[in-house]
């Protein structure tokens, strides 16, 4: 943070040589830094754990009290800073235990981060998310602009699409999508450089760039919890359906 013009004190008289200042907030910064339970900073030497993953465990773990409002709080801190961290929390990814609360809880969970946070839920069957639509609280943004970000918007199309088809041939009772070859999708993307290349970057139209396309995509479809990997496989999670596209209209613009 850098500290800005300092204002005309708001507090009443005879606070003299006191007043407010103004700050300006840097988040991108805020993002980075350290947030832990103890800072590394209270351990004394002999205290101090010894290999990484003994510090990294340290500076996160917590007391919790061994009562069933323990257990209840510490659950609900686990989920809350989930969905404040993560794209989207599923139902099928949680515990049991946690699985039975957040069904419970999620819309009054929900309604208490937006309203602290500033973010919009977005509530489906088979989970959760909290949307940053101002784009301020992300890292990675979806969509965004660049080669790599239509190409990646492009094959979240071409997944959800995919991803639609297969549980309309199963009459919406499949619980998953089918998984699909990445080698498929670096095909579509090749047939896709015939309509877009022009507006790509000068290596992305080369002969085989789809390959490498297709890999910068579904890594970021990935992190952005979108869609599963695996062995040459890639297989399309339920909120990647909030990326179909229409058919879009390219235009000329006049010189």
């Amino acid at each position: 943070m850098s500290p800005a013009t300092p204002k005309p004190s708001c507090r009443p008289a005879g606070a003299a040589g006191q007043g407010d200042a103004l700050y300006d907030v840097h988040r991108r910064t805020l993002a980075g830094m350290l947030a832990a339970v103890r800072g590394p900073s209270t351990w004394t030497k002999a205290e101090a754990p010894a290999s990484i993953e003994e510090r990294l465990h340290a500076l996160v773990d917590e007391h919790v009290s061994d009562s069933d409002e323990g257990r209840r709080s510490a659950m609900r801190h686990d989920i809350a800073r989930r969905l404040l961290d993560d794209p989207v929390v599923y139902v099928d990814r949680l515990a049991p235990e946690a699985r039975t609360y957040f069904l419970n809880q999620r819309g009054a969970m929900a309604g208490r981060l937006c309203e602290a946070s500033g973010l919009v839920a977005e509530q489906r069957a088979e989970g959760l998310a909290l949307v940053d639509e101002a784009g301020l609280l992300t890292d990675l943004a979806m969509p965004s602009e660049g080669t790599d970000a239509h190409v990646t918007l492009l094959a979240a199309d071409y997944l959800a699409t995919r991803q639609r088809l297969d549980r309309a041939a199963d009459d919406g009772a499949a619980q998953t999508s089918a998984a699909i070859r990445e080698q498929d999708i670096a095909e579509f993307l090749r047939d896709a450089k015939e309509r877009y290349g022009r507006y790509w970057r000068k290596s992305a139209r080369e002969p085989g760039a789809e390959r490498e396309l297709a890999a910068i995509a579904v890594e970021r479809l990935e992190r952005l919890r979108l869609v599963e990997r695996q062995a040459g496989f890639v297989r399309p999670l339920p909120a990647l359906a909030r990326f179909a596209l229409g058919d879009a209209e390219v235009r000329q613009v006049s010189p």
